[in-house]
C-alpha cells in the first residue's frame, strides 16, 4: 500500500525555522537596491503584507498581480524583479536552515517522529479511525511504503525523511490488528525544485497574471509553475503525478490549499473522485485552540476544510458531498511530523 504525504513550508515552521514569508519579507526589504523598479516592487509587497497577506501563495498571487506595473515593452524589469526576489530567498533560506541537524537531537524526539509517522491516522475520530483499519486489514497481504513530496526548497524534510529510512527502518506495524512491513523511501520528490537547483516560484496558470501583455518572449516560463516544470524537463510535476495516482492514501501537511497550487488540489481530487476506496488526510493548522465544546463550529471547520480543496475542481453539488466523506481533517496535530529540537544543533 503506497501512502503519499504532500508536505510544505507549515513543517519547517514546525521545526522553528523562519521561513515564513513575513519572515523573508523582513529581511528581503532591508536589503539595499540601485534598482528603482525594485524599490517599488518591495514597497508593493509591503502593501500586500499591510493588507493582510501572510501566505507563499499571497506573495505569489501578488507577483502575478503586480504585472500590471509593467507593459509588453518592460517586460524585462517584470523578470528583473522575479528573478531578484528568487535569488534573494534562496539567499534567505540557505542561511536559515544551513546549520539545521538532527544529530544533536535527542534519540527519544526521533523515536517520538517515527512513531507520529508510523501513527499517522490516531488523531482521527474512532469512526474514522475504524475505516483506517478497515483498508489496512483489506490489504493485509501488501507491505507499507510512504513516500513525501515536498512543495518547499529546502532539504530540511529530506535530512528528516533519510533518518527514517535507515537501518533499522520502522520494522513492522499493527493497524487492524496485522503485522507487515513498513518503510519509508529515502527519496523526496521535491515538485518545485530546490535551492541549489531551479527552485520555481509564480502562479498556476495564465489567469493569474494580470496583465497577459508581459508574457510574451518566454515570460511565462518564468512566472506560471506548472509551465516553468515543462520547460525545465526535470519531471518533476510527472513524477509527483505519477506517486500521486499510485496512493492509496494522501496526506497533506503544512500547505495552505492555496490557488498558485491550484493544479495540485485538482489532480488530487480527481485521484480521489476516480477510485472510491481512497481516503485524504488534511492535517490543518488554524493557529488558534479548537473549542471541543462547540460541535457545530468544529463541523463548519472540518467542511470549510474540505470544500476548500473540492473548490479547485469543476464539481457537482452532489459529487463534493461524495467526496467529502473521504476527506478526513486533523487540527493542529501534536503527533504527525512534529520532532522536538529543543536539543537541535543550531550553532
Amino acid at each position: 500500500m503506497n501512502i503519499t504525504f504532500l508536505v510544505g513550508n507549515g513543517f519547517d515552521l514546525g521545526l522553528g525555522l523562519h521561513t515564513s514569508y513575513c519572515d523573508f519579507y523582513k529581511w528581503y526589504c532591508s536589503q539595499d537596491d540601485a534598482s528603482e523598479y525594485i524599490q517599488r516592487f518591495k514597497k508593493n509587497i509591503e502593501d500586500d503584507l499591510t493588507n493582510g497577506s501572510k501566505f507563499w501563495s499571497d506573495f505569489e498571487i501578488g507577483l502575478g498581480e503586480y504585472s500590471n506595473s509593467f507593459s509588453a515593452e518592460t517586460y524585462n524589469q517584470y523578470i528583473a524583479c522575479i528573478e531578484d526576489a528568487r535569488r534573494k530567498l534562496v539567499e534567505y533560506l540557505d542561511d536559515e536552515t544551513k546549520n539545521f541537524q538532527l544529530t544533536n537531537t535527542s534519540d527519544e524526539a526521533i523515536q517520538s517522529f517515527r512513531e507520529g509517522v508510523k501513527n499517522f491516522y490516531q488523531e482521527l475520530s474512532r469512526a474514522e479511525k475504524a475505516e483506517l483499519d478497515h483498508i489496512f486489514q483489506e490489504d493485509i497481504m501488501h507491505d507499507c511504503e510512504i513516500k513525501f513530496i515536498s512543495f518547499n526548497y529546502t532539504n530540511v524534510l529530506d535530512k528528516c525523511v533519510s533518518v527514517l529510512a535507515q537501518d533499522p527502518p520502522l520494522k513492522t506495524w499493527n493497524p487492524g490488528n496485522g503485522n507487515r512491513s513498513f518503510k519509508v523511501n529515502p527519496d523526496v520528490i521535491h515538485v518545485h525544485g530546490q535551492l541549489e537547483q531551479y527552485p520555481i516560484m509564480g502562479v498556476n496558470d495564465k489567469t493569474q497574471v494580470k496583465n497577459q501583455e508581459v508574457l510574451k518572449n518566454n515570460v511565462d516560463t518564468a512566472i506560471i509553475k506548472p509551465l516553468c516544470n515543462q520547460a525545465l524537463g526535470e519531471l518533476w510535476q510527472e513524477t509527483a503525478l505519477t506517486q500521486i495516482n499510485n496512493s492509496r492514501i494522501i496526506c497533506i501537511f503544512g500547505l495552505s490549499l492555496g490557488p498558485t497550487d491550484a493544479i495540485w488540489w485538482e489532480k488530487i481530487t480527481l485521484w480521489l473522485k476516480d477510485n472510491q476506496n481512497r481516503l485524504l488526510i488534511i492535517y490543518w493548522h488554524t493557529g488558534e485552540i479548537i473549542d471541543q465544546i462547540n460541535i457545530y463550529n468544529r463541523i463548519q471547520k472540518i467542511s470549510e476544510v474540505q470544500h476548500k480543496i473540492l473548490g479547485f475542481a469543476n464539481l457537482e453539488e452532489t459529487e463534493i458531498d461524495g467526496l467529502s466523506k473521504r476527506i478526513h481533517v486533523i487540527f493542529n496535530t501534536e503527533k504527525v511530523l512534529r520532532i522536538n529540537m529543543n536539543n537541535k544543533n543550531t550553532q
